[in-house]
């Protein structure tokens, strides 16, 4: 048997058996949130470890799900008043079992990030309090904990207090086009950008097609889309993102290339560097030599 195929399988099997014994009621469609993501809370009971399974092999209009993962007092807000509402526990998307006090969501695109290390404030939280593993076994987020008007986080263990939870699931919509060759690319087939005007964008991110803009042509492509903005052939929400994606690059360039002048160089620019100048060679020094050699004659 296919060593993958068989996998799947068997994943399928262990998912139909956490369904069976743990059947779900879907409580509602998904609602939009102020993120641009879709949610909805799920009746258990369940598990966190089964909610977290559960969570990512749901999708909704192609967008796949996983437990929610909650960055602001607004996200925090609407998942409370517009999706729990007064339906009970709930899980979300986060645990400390890697190491105990630093709490990180382990779900969706914010997976590995890391909000509150012992006692420290990360990011954004809404602890009732601070997650005081209760019992040495509290490794895993609950909301809805009946402080702070029933909206406050705690630490439960991994069958909650009291018996199982229904938990939160979040359809992150995936962000636009990852590189700035693909967003210009958009503009241009969508008839925001001719052809001349997403060309002179182009060219700054090398004319090779090479995808790792250089910082100065970079510069140059902020400077460039500005330009555009000012003189209104692109709209703020056409703009901005590609200003994003383009200060994203300059920044995690960590001073690999030294930031010249703005230019409009389509080639990389690459700092010269005594190591980078090739040697001459044997025939070249040969050639000079004779040179020097007949030059010294014809004036002797």
């Amino acid at each position: 048997m296919n060593i993958s195929h068989s996998r799947a399988v068997s994943h399928a099997v262990l998912l139909a058996i956490i369904f069976v014994s743990h059947p779900v009621f879907v409580s509602g469609a998904p609602v939009q949130g102020p993120t641009g993501n879709y949610y909805e809370y799920l009746n258990g009971p369940l598990r966190w470890v089964d909610a977290h399974a559960a969570a990512a092999v749901l999708s909704f209009n192609g967008i796949p799900g996983h437990l929610v993962t909650i960055a602001s007092q607004e996200e925090q807000d609407f998942v409370y008043d517009q999706v729990i509402q007064a339906q009970g526990f709930a899980w979300a998307g986060a645990n400390d079992l890697e190491t105990e006090g630093v709490w990180k969501w382990v779900a969706g695109p914010e997976a590995g990030t890391i909000f509150w290390n012992q006692g420290v404030e990360i990011g954004y939280n809404n602890w009732a309090s601070f997650p005081n593993n209760n019992g040495a076994g509290e490794h895993h987020m609950m909301l809805n904990w009946p402080v702070k008007s029933s909206k406050a986080w705690n630490d439960a263990g991994a069958v909650g207090l009291g018996g199982p939870y229904g938990y939160v699931v979040e359809y992150s919509v995936l962000p636009g086009p990852s590189t700035l060759i693909e967003a210009i690319g958009d503009l241009i087939d969508d008839g925001v950008l001719n052809r001349g005007q997403g060309n002179s964008l182009l060219v700054k991110l090398n004319s090779k097609g090479n995808e790792r803009a250089t910082l100065n042509s970079t510069e140059a492509l902020i400077h460039h889309v500005n330009a555009f903005l000012n003189g209104g052939v692109l709209t703020p929400s056409e703009g901005q993102p590609l200003i994003d994606m383009a200060q994203a690059i300059i920044d995690s360039a960590d001073g690999v290339f030294e930031l010249g002048e703005l230019n409009d160089f389509p080639e990389p620019f690459v700092p010269v560097s005594a190591a980078s100048i090739p040697e001459p060679s044997a025939i070249l020094l040969t050639l000079f030599a004779l040179a020097c050699v007949t030059a010294w004659r014809k004036r002797v």
